[in-house]
């Protein structure tokens, strides 16, 4: 009678047996147990407690739950390009348990009021964590209220800016870094150029350029590397914590990487897109191919994915960036809105290289899991272990994934890698202890997944 009341004590809610679990010292050959949200133990499938449900992996390897810190779920006026509930349907298909979502919505998030009404709306549809950045607000109380709501960061969009204040102004942008620093929340910076791209693309309108791959030209390589020694300028006595998105050139990683080491606060973001592909696929699939920076050439790919594999680059975000195809298929380019789905293709992207050779598991763990949860203060995530968040997904490295964008989960379905067959497929995510996705569908119901904060604030 003991016995079996403690075999009922000790009993967990879900355990995951027959895995390679991934953890920060190797693979052990077991599982995990999971009870109340959280990890209870990892260990030796004998070793194991008993649970109210099993999950077979079937040999394949138990992760960490992945963390995009760049995704665009939309939604608001916006929903018919994606929201919070197909956006949060496409990360649990493609491994993603926490998602790091961008303020330029409409309205756009750029006072706390836009904020507070963003996260009731959040919270009754997403199925996987979601965290909110915000645009610069207006005053420095601001600033504040922003803080105390638990936003991950603010970003400033250089081309693009949906903020209230004027960041084209030297002096307004470095007020609002130094506020930035004030609050201690990153600055996430889409690095080009507003008056080379503005410039470029009035020169090649009036001249009756508007194909795809003008785009590329009118988004030179200069227009990144001139908005980056911007942006340092500006933070020189200032001290902002900067995160650099889709870092597209090999050579910005190089300046980022010499003022990272003589001290300031700086965090390198790539995107699969710019690691793996190229200005070709314009040839292929134009419109729908256009990304902002675009795509670069082969050579200065295969260069930023040399500093990918090295180690000099920090984290890998997607980018997720949804439209419709009809805003897709319109023939002038300039009227065509930059950016293509990616949470459902990130993973395979990178696992297809880790089959290949060219990537090791731990630099896809350290990217995609442990680095950005303690670069954006995430408590208890990206790492396998006792007391973490039981935030799991389970990948099948050795079977195949044909990339179908009819069947993605989120509403933009189209892809510039569509036909490819990678290797590494997801057969489950698991958000804090919740089944959400298993083998391509979604099984969670709406609201399962949590609006995550930095660790001083956390909403439940």
């Amino acid at each position: 009678m003991r016995t079996l009341e403690k075999d009922l004590m000790n009993a967990c809610d879900l355990k995951i047996v027959n895995g390679k679990v991934c953890l920060e010292g190797g693979i052990l050959e077991g599982g995990v147990a999971i009870s109340s949200g959280k990890i209870v133990s990892v260990a030796k499938d004998i070793n194991l407690p008993s649970s109210d449900r099993t999950i077979d992996a079937h040999g394949s390897l138990i992760l960490p739950g992945l963390i995009d810190p760049h995704v665009h779920m939309r939604d608001l006026e916006l929903s018919y390009k994606e929201d919070y509930y197909s956006g949060t349907c496409s990360a649990a298909a493609g491994g993603f348990t926490t998602v790091l979502d961008m303020p330029n919505t409409r309205p756009a998030t750029n006072s706390p009021k836009r904020l507070l009404e963003k996260i009731p709306r959040a919270k009754d549809q997403i199925v996987v964590n979601v965290g909110f950045y915000a645009d610069f607000p207006e005053t420095s109380q601001e600033f504040e209220i922003f803080s105390d709501l638990g936003v991950i960061g603010f970003k400033l969009n250089s081309i693009h800016p949906t903020s209230k204040i004027d960041v084209e102004n030297d002096e307004v942008l470095r007020w609002a870094l130094q506020q930035s620093a004030h609050v201690r929340l990153k600055v996430a910076v889409h690095a080009e150029l507003k008056k080379t791209v503005d410039t470029l693309i009035s020169d090649f309108s009036k001249s009756g350029r508007n194909a795809a791959k003008d785009f590329l030209h009118a988004h030179p390589p200069e227009a990144e590397l001139s908005s980056i020694n911007r942006i340092l300028r500006l933070a020189q006595g200032v001290d902002p914590d900067l995160y650099f998105c889709h870092i597209s050139l090999p050579e910005s990683v190089e300046v980022l990487k010499q003022n990272q080491r003589n001290g300031t606060k700086i965090t390198i973001e790539v995107t699969p897109h710019h690691l793996t592909a190229d200005e070709e696929l314009v040839d292929r699939f134009g419109m729908f191919a256009l990304v902002a920076p675009p795509l670069r050439s082969r050579e200065s790919a295969a260069a930023l994915w040399r500093h990918y594999v090295d180690g000099n680059v920090d984290v890998v975000g997607s980018d997720h960036a949804p439209h419709s195809v009809a805003e897709k298929q319109k023939a002038n380019v300039w009227d065509v809105p930059a950016g293509f789905p990616g949470l459902e293709t990130t993973i395979h992207i990178l696992f297809d290289r880790l089959a290949r050779g060219q990537l090791t598991l731990n630099r896809i763990l350290e990217s995609c899991a442990s680095r950005p949860a303690t670069i954006f203060g995430l408590a208890n995530k990206g790492s396998i272990g006792e007391g973490f968040d039981a935030d799991v997904v389970i990948i099948d490295p050795k079977e195949d994934f044909r990339v179908d964008p009819s069947t993605f989960h989120t509403k933009a379905k189209y892809s510039p890698f569509e036909g490819l067959v990678l290797k590494g497929k997801v057969k489950a995510t698991i958000v804090g202890g919740n089944v959400v996705a298993e083998d391509g569908e979604i099984v969670a119901k709406r609201g399962t997944g949590r609006v995550v904060s930095p660790v001083r604030t956390c909403y439940s």
